[in-house]
């Protein structure tokens, strides 16, 4: 059962969620104020190998925060400018999409 193979992966993380259209289904969600949102694949990065490895939770270490400075632009925390790094990216993908007479078809960038 897909439902129970998805719970033994996650554990106590996974919880039976209902959605706006009504399916009910297996979740995870990942709580997180909104500042802190870039660093949710840290967090599902430790969860998962806590529990699906023998590394102690002392031996891990990973190394993300140093780049959220790297996020910044003019000084903005990162949230703030997500939706200019968005619309950026946005406009990058259409002007790659738009070119024409390419050797291969671009189907996702």
């Amino acid at each position: 059962e897909k439902a129970a193979e998805f719970r033994q992966f996650w554990g106590k993380k996974a919880e039976l969620r209902r959605f706006k259209d009504g399916v009910i289904t297996e979740a995870v969600v990942w709580m997180t104020s909104r500042s802190s949102r870039h660093n949710i694949i840290r967090d599902i990065t430790r969860h998962i190998l806590l529990r699906h490895t023998r590394i102690r939770p002392e031996d891990l270490t990973i190394l993300c925060g140093p780049f959220d400075s790297l996020l910044q632009i003019n000084g903005k925390d990162p949230i703030e400018t997500t939706p200019d790094i968005i619309a950026s990216f946005d406009n990058l993908v259409k002007k790659i999409k738009a070119v024409k007479n390419m050797p291969l078809e671009i189907t996702l960038v």
